[in-house]
């Protein structure tokens, strides 16, 4: 592992033997947060917000609302991102543990997915978690989600149960299987 400075504001922790820098942490700095904002708010609304510089600030995990069936509430996601929106974020997260990812089968992830990128029509950067103990989907997810305009992606080492890890080796393929599949950042 390796730390990278930015202008005494940012640590970006990557995995040297990647081909390309794999985020894992950044530190808050409101300067950069600012930055980051004034950058953002001249840009044209497009679909994709590509990163130029690394995120910082405000960046929630958007809760996924159902309807009391168990049905996933389109309107009501909207709803959550516009707020997020509404409230000056830096970035959303979609599809994590506060967004209930383990309840949600593979067509309400696209769903939520595709809705999401679409509704944020490039108003804010979306990380989109595509954690899965698969190496095969969670590559999948990482090209679906960067086809679909994230900008960035989001997971969590591949987890087997209690006691149950993969080997060091393991997990670093896991990782680099997505960094391999994709050209955004990862997390």
């Amino acid at each position: 592992t390796s730390c990278v400075r930015h202008g005494g504001d940012t640590i970006v922790w990557t995995e040297a033997r990647l081909a390309r820098p794999t985020l894992v942490m950044i530190a808050r700095s409101p300067r950069i947060a600012q930055l980051l904002r004034t950058h953002f708010s001249t840009l044209t609304l497009e679909p994709t917000m590509p990163l130029t510089q690394p995120l910082t600030g405000i960046l929630p995990v958007a809760p996924t609302p159902f309807h009391a069936d168990g049905r996933v509430d389109e309107d009501g996601m909207r709803r959550v991102i516009d707020c997020m929106i509404d409230q000056k974020v830096d970035a959303i997260c979609i599809l994590a543990n506060y967004s209930e990812q383990f309840l949600l089968s593979d067509e309400e992830r696209a769903l939520l997915m595709r809705l999401c990128l679409e509704h944020t029509a490039g108003r804010v950067p979306v990380i989109v978690t595509i954690s899965h103990f698969s190496t095969g989907i969670v590559t999948q997810r990482a090209k679906a989600a960067e086809s679909m305009g994230a900008a960035m992606v989001m997971m969590m080492p591949p987890y087997h149960g209690s006691g149950l890890f993969p080997a060091p080796q393991g997990i670093f393929e896991h990782f680099k299987s997505v960094n391999d599949a994709i050209s955004i950042p990862t997390m």
